[in-house]
């Protein structure tokens, strides 16, 4: 593992504890053991994941992600049509939406018609 959120640095300037106390490997040690105790904790990723759902078609111009937050959209398909990930609105709720000048006007009405890959 290695330290994603808060430097060796950091620490030592916000809790005063010098080299001399505890050596840097030590503390890059407590800071990832930290660090995934929290995730587990807490039960969430902090590390963006891709991942691939594959949905049923709304037959509307809106759709939701199974995992949040939605941080960026890799690609989408909806009824084996590629759609730009340009073309579309999306929210960190998971909301995918079609604009104006998407490829499609819906999203197909078909089970497992829609394949977005996506990192949350």
């Amino acid at each position: 593992m290695a330290v994603r959120f808060v430097s060796v640095s950091d620490s030592r300037a916000i809790s005063g504890i010098s080299s001399d106390l505890i050596s840097d490997a030590d503390m890059t040690t407590i800071i990832e053991d930290i660090e995934f105790q929290a995730e587990r904790f807490l039960n969430t990723n902090y590390t963006p994941t891709t991942e691939i759902d594959v949905l049923d078609g709304t037959g509307k111009t809106n759709i939701f992600v199974k995992r949040t937050p939605l941080l960026s959209l890799k690609s989408i398909t909806s009824d084996d049509v590629s759609i730009s990930v340009n073309g579309l609105d999306f929210k960190r709720s998971g909301q995918i939406r079609l604009i104006d000048s998407s490829e499609a006007t819906i999203f197909s009405y078909i089970r497992n018609g829609v394949v977005v890959k996506y990192l949350f």
